[in-house]
């Protein structure tokens, strides 16, 4: 070789020839090799050498190494004896290669890779063109109709800027293990430094994924793959086609991208919650998503029908509720849901109910200062964007300013927010009403107890609308509660008793009520508090359809027990309590009365105590008038008939007094140790009405009281005019002065001093 002469005047053009001839003769060299053994194998030999000089950085050698690539694919595909049958195992690997550097930023390097992609595909068609004669199916049994129609057309420049074209001509030819060869050097190139590249390797991935995402090896590998390159990618471009990509990818295999994106975050980071966002906003993965992330939330297999006890320690749950708190956030969402809005709403709230442990005690909610997002936070949210998700708005705000979400998360007032959440949910929009219905009803058939109990909450608490009695079969509503009223878990049992409360405001027979009267009354007895009160006001509202005089006979058992509900703290229960206790001594027959004259004395206090009490005052008057016919006294007092709140209670108090001293003197130490009680009572009206009734009854214990007596009376009333209510203690005050007008002369002197230098402290701290 002739060394030139540096700055010779024809220095730069016979650089040029004598560069663009040894390019020439290396090539020569390498097809002269390929002549010797003209065979795939040799072919994949030389192309291991200049397939690592494609990727360089220097234009000048990713230049060379795709022009040879080029020469030397051109020469095989004019070759007609050269041997194409052997596998070519480089092929996905090359495809890639070139694909990507079509959108090189030289266009001369773009132009020689899509020639080379050109030939490339002609030599693929070669291999297969005698299979091609036999039948028009590649050995996927796919016709292959492209290479007919379009190939031969174009030329070689088909595939310049054009990588989509690429997919659609190699992807029915590449085997399983080459897609996977190839999404991977597409992914690997998401990150390039050249966005050219990266934007290529993007375009590349989605298409050959919509092409062959089907046929693909290695799905787990190359979802999480995308995954771990998303954060490293910084052109928006690349960004939107690699997410394009994975929703080509799951419009082929949902199932299994929705599964390996649950196991690639459990708490759904930044960028799994950009897929799952990419998917959603994709009409065609929108209207399938919700199935398979509903049956990762039950903890059951997306293919299966059948329903599965949940596996305790389960995470798939958690992350399909992250997954769903990020999808029912979109608006997108909206029109997929509708056909599963009641499933994911009861589904939601089972995993609430899993997550919480409620049936643990004593909990406490954090704040939302003490807690950060934890999987009961999620579900919550995720419940949250369902129902807003769903239209339901108005329902939405209300059920946030009754604190319905901070009851959700708190293991002693969770079925309480689930109580309140579905009559709220279902009060002014009725569209899922039926079928989160039929939902509940399935639920109690499946096999995890939580899960029953959930059914049960949901079925029970919807026969709060009226509407349930006029859409389905009565009688198949009751036979369902009458099976879960008789069940060994405490929950089921007052979920139950509670519906049928709920299900009595429908008219019913005698005859179809009657199977649940003893079982009912059975629950009344019943140790558990919330057992007992759910069948006490559920046997209230029974007695309003049945006839009382013939069945009130066989609840004469439950009136002693009722008493002790009579003082009870739970305002709802001592109203109940006491209303029953009314409506069964109306039904009790001349016969028996004897029997239960006792009871109704022991009932007469209470009575009158509450009849100052705002949540029991009306079913007080009542029972109170009612104890009165049924001891036959005769004419009831106009007082205790009809009580007017604009007279004084003193006088009100009195002229009943006065009428039951009348009829029955002899109970009155009995009731004045009851009434003493009342003076420590919790509630404010108990104590009031108590030393009421003391002052009233006063002229009448001056004669049949014991001085001891007397002054224990007396010492009791004194210490409640230090009561923390100011309205009790001046009431304590008037009753211990009408108490001394009549038996202070039993009283002793010391024992009053006493009571007036306390009452002048207390006036004194008053006016202060």
């Amino acid at each position: 070789m002739t060394k030139l002469k540096a700055g010779s005047p024809a220095q730069p053009s016979q650089t040029q020839d004598f560069y663009q001839q040894t390019v020439n003769a290396f090539n020569s060299m390498l097809t002269s090799l390929l002549s010797e053994t003209p065979n795939i194998e040799s072919l994949q030999d030389i192309l291991i050498h200049t397939n690592g000089w494609i990727e360089s950085q220097k234009n000048y050698e990713r230049e060379r190494a795709v022009r040879s690539t080029n020469y030397i694919l051109k020469f095989v595909s004019e070759h007609l004896d050269f041997n194409i049958t052997q596998e070519f195992s480089l092929l996905g690997h090359l495809v890639a290669l070139l694909a990507l550097h079509i959108a090189d930023r030289v266009k001369d390097i773009g132009l020689q890779a899509a020639e080379a992609t050109y030939y490339l595909h002609y030599i693929v068609m070669g291999k297969l063109a005698r299979e091609m004669e036999n039948k028009h199916k590649n050995k996927k049994g796919n016709v292959v109709k492209w290479f007919r129609e379009d190939f031969f057309v174009s030329g070689p420049s088909v595939f310049f800027n054009n990588i989509t074209k690429v997919a659609k001509a190699f992807g029915e030819h590449l085997s399983p293990s080459q897609i996977s060869e190839l999404a991977l050097r597409a992914i690997d190139n998401l990150t390039h430094e050249d966005n050219a590249i990266s934007q290529g390797a993007g375009l590349l991935l989605s298409s050959f994924l919509q092409e062959c995402g089907t046929d693909m090896e290695d799905l787990p590998m190359i979802v999480k793959e995308i995954y771990k390159h998303l954060p490293d990618i910084t052109d928006y471009v690349t960004k939107e086609e690699a997410l394009k990509a994975l929703r080509n990818l799951a419009s082929k295999r949902l199932i299994g991208v929705v599964d390996i994106l649950l196991e690639c975050s459990l708490d759904c980071d930044n960028h799994v919650e950009e897929m799952w966002k990419a998917l959603a906003c994709d009409p065609y993965s929108n209207m399938r998503l919700i199935r398979p992330l509903l049956k990762r939330l039950q903890d059951e297999d997306p293919l299966s029908e059948v329903c599965n006890r949940r596996h305790s320690k389960s995470l798939m749950p958690i992350a399909a509720t992250n997954a769903l708190c990020v999808i029912l956030s979109l608006p997108e969402s909206a029109d997929a849901i509708q056909g599963r809005f009641s499933q994911l709403l009861i589904a939601l709230v089972t995993q609430i109910y899993f997550v919480i442990g409620a049936g643990r005690r004593g909990s406490r909610r954090l704040s939302n200062a003490e807690s950060p997002v934890t999987p009961l936070s999620s579900a919550i949210e995720a419940l949250k964007n369902l129902i807003a998700c769903a239209g339901y708005i108005k329902e939405y705000n209300i059920l946030g300013l009754q604190g319905c979400w901070d009851m959700l998360a708190t293991p002693d007032n969770f079925f309480e927010g689930v109580f309140y959440l579905i009559r709220t949910l279902f009060a002014f929009n009725k569209m899922h009403l039926k079928l989160t219905f039929k939902q509940a009803n399935t639920y109690l058939r499946r096999p995890d107890i939580k899960e029953k109990t959930i059914g049960m909450a949901f079925f029970t608490e919807i026969l709060f609308h009226v509407e349930i009695g006029l859409l389905f079969v009565k009688q198949d509503i009751l036979d369902v509660l009458r099976e879960w009223m008789v069940q060994a878990c405490p929950l089921m049992q007052v979920f139950s008793i509670r519906g049928l409360g709920y299900f009595l405001q429908h008219s019913f027979e005698d005859e179809v009520l009657e199977p649940f009267l003893a079982p009912l009354l059975t629950c009344a007895l019943d140790a558990d508090r919330n057992i007992a009160k759910e069948s006490i006001k559920t046997l209230q509202n029974m007695f309003r359809h049945l006839d009382t005089e013939d069945f009130a006979p066989l609840g004469m058992t439950l009136i002693p027990h009722l008493l002790r509900y009579f003082n009870d703290n739970d305002n709802e229960l001592r109203s109940s309590s006491i209303g029953l206790f009314g409506m069964l001594l109306k039904g009790i027959k001349d016969g028996t009365k004897q029997s239960l004259k006792e009871e109704v004395l022991k009932a007469l206090v209470p009575l009158l105590i509450q009849l100052m009490d705002p949540w029991s005052k009306d079913a007080s008057r009542d029972a109170l008038l009612t104890c009165i016919r049924y001891m036959n006294w005769g004419d009831v007092p106009k007082e205790a008939a009809e009580i007017d709140p604009s007279v004084s209670h003193f006088y009100t108090y009195g002229n009943i007094c006065k009428y039951l001293m009348h009829k029955n003197r002899q109970m009155l130490p009995e009731m004045a140790a009851q009434i003493v009680g009342y003076l420590k009572s919790r509630f404010t009206s108990h104590r009031q009405a108590a030393a009421i009734l003391i002052g009233c009854n006063a002229e009448y214990m001056k004669t049949d009281f014991s001085t001891k007596e007397i002054e224990d009376i007396y010492i009791a009333l004194r210490e409640l005019q230090a009561d923390r209510e100011p309205s009790v203690a001046k009431t304590a005050v008037a009753a211990a002065e009408e108490f001394l007008r009549h038996c202070g002369h039993r009283v002793h002197p010391n024992i009053i001093s006493k009571a007036s230098v306390r009452r002048s402290s207390v006036g004194s701290d008053t006016r202060k």
